[in-house]
């Protein structure tokens, strides 16, 4: 008030501004304490009812200098496969050399298995002077926690970056590596074409089923002339590798790649959409549906009849990821575009009907990170949180934060863990009450994985979707401030 006065007798029209600027704040201030009074939050909107699962944060691994990342779990949540990284400098170079394994570990931390070490095996005829080496692809372990997929690069004198598939136990027994064989390549004379392989060059993305017999994969490339173009397609087979079935490949035709039909051209950017239902029947993945260049929808495919059904009507290839319920009858996408309802993560059912972008009142924009495979949770990253979005029920569960119990404080956030871009990740169970987390302890420089255990996602306590406050169930107002909970 003092220096109002003072700056009225000099500055009389600043100070009438000053008054009238403090006056706006006390009646913004006044107005949505009434509205949240009435139990509306600042857009006038009834907040959604929040709720917090009770659980607890473990740490899981130990790795020491070593990075992991790109978990993947069993849906029992009891297994949990990763991939480890070392990084060394050679003494007489300077150069960084890495080592990557694939290792196993079960959901109390114990039962740590080194599963495939970086040069540990030759490359299979006619590759027998290269080693093989993970792959740029992350692990994915089959429900039942008995199977595990890796890609396999190799090394020099034959550098081939994911060109096979690994296919193990999870108890480190029965390693299988596994080559394409490009169909339009073995049925004309490939040499003439001056082809040097008939095999497909490489593996972008794939998925396994629950009991590990069922794997599907979408290759790319080719062993000639660039000329040609750049071929790509989808391939099913057993849990042997073996019965390989080609699926929306194009025929070599008067030296080029050449499409016949619709859909075409399997998504190959990364991961984009594409996922395997549990039980191996239904495959999810983007396909182009006419000669427009862009015009990219969603399919699922019937793994048995072999037969395509379009699934989405977005005429629009920003697909990037996707996801789909053990029993294929709901998927989950995220949508970078502008058809439809704009970017988000988006819910339909097999059958194509319900379609809907999902919110979040704690995002803008609810990027779903996972889908449980009963389909009827989706997790997502808030601030300094984990969120649950019941998909049946509409509500949202705050999963943990930095009041979890074995929540990492080290200055970093707590996270769901980072996976390559378009990947699908794979770190919640099936019941949803294991989920993987990804924390940089006090004193290192790389995250460790860690494992929230749930102990019950329908017991919950309900807490004030503004200020987090515990509440009772029969409280109708935050008594901190005054918001309606009913």
């Amino acid at each position: 008030m003092i220096r109002i006065r003072s700056a009225a007798r000099r500055f009389p029209c600043q100070a009438i501004s000053v008054v009238l600027l403090w006056a706006g704040y006390l009646a913004l201030f006044i107005s949505v304490a009434l509205c949240a009074g009435e139990g509306e939050d600042a857009h006038g909107e009834k907040p959604r009812p929040v709720f917090r699962a009770e659980g607890q944060i473990t740490r899981l691994t130990h790795s020491g200098d070593h990075s992991v990342a790109c978990p993947s779990i069993s849906d029992d949540g009891q297994i949990i496969v990763y991939q480890e990284e070392i990084r060394d400098t050679a003494t007489d170079t300077g150069e960084t050399l890495v080592t990557r394994f694939i290792k196993r570990i079960m959901a109390d931390g114990s039962g740590e298995e080194v599963l495939f070490r970086d040069s540990t095996a030759h490359a299979p005829h006619p590759y027998e002077q290269a080693f093989l080496v993970v792959g740029t692809k992350p692990p994915l372990v089959s429900g039942d926690g008995q199977t595990v997929v890796f890609s396999l690069s190799t090394t020099a004198p034959e550098e081939m970056a994911d060109h096979f598939l690994g296919i193990m136990k999870t108890d480190g027994s029965g390693l299988l590596v596994v080559e394409y064989l490009n169909e339009a390549l073995s049925s004309i004379d490939w040499k003439r074409h001056k082809c040097s392989s008939q095999m497909w060059e490489r593996i972008v993305t794939y998925d396994i089923s629950d009991d590990g017999q069922t794997i599907a994969c979408v290759v790319r490339g080719h062993f000639g002339p660039v000329a040609y173009g750049v071929p790509g397609g989808i391939i099913i087979m057993n849990g042997e590798g073996v019965g390989q079935r080609t699926f929306l490949a194009p025929r070599l035709i008067h030296g080029q790649w050449t499409w016949e039909g619709f859909p075409r051209k399997p998504l190959v950017g990364g991961g984009w959409s594409f996922a395997l239902s549990g039980d191996g029947t239904v495959l999810l993945c983007g396909g182009q549906s006419s000669d427009a260049a862009s015009d990219y929808d969603l399919y699922l495919m019937d793994c048995e009849r072999n037969e395509f059904r379009r699934l989405t009507h977005f005429s629009d290839r920003l697909f990037n990821l996707g996801d789909i319920s053990d029993d294929g009858k709901r998927v989950s996408f995220f949508y970078s575009g502008t058809k439809g309802e704009g970017a988000g993560t988006y819910r339909i059912d097999a059958d194509g009907t319900n379609l809907s972008r999902c919110s979040s009142r704690q995002v803008a924009r609810l990027d779903g990170d996972d889908m449980s495979g009963d389909g009827s949770w989706l997790v997502f990253q808030g601030v300094m949180s984990g969120w649950a979005l019941d998909l049946n029920l509409d509500q949202e569960i705050l999963l943990f934060d930095s009041g979890t119990p074995g929540f990492v404080r080290s200055g970093l956030e707590m996270d769901f863990p980072s996976y390559p871009s378009f990947w699908g990740p794979r770190f919640l169970s099936r019941d949803g009450r294991t989920i993987l987390l990804s924390g940089v302890p006090v004193g290192k420089d790389e995250a460790e994985l860690h494992v929230l255990q749930v102990r019950d996602m329908k017991k919950v306590s309900l807490v004030c979707p503004h200020c987090r406050q515990r509440m009772e169930p029969s409280w109708q107002y935050c008594p901190y401030d005054g918001t309606g909970l009913k």
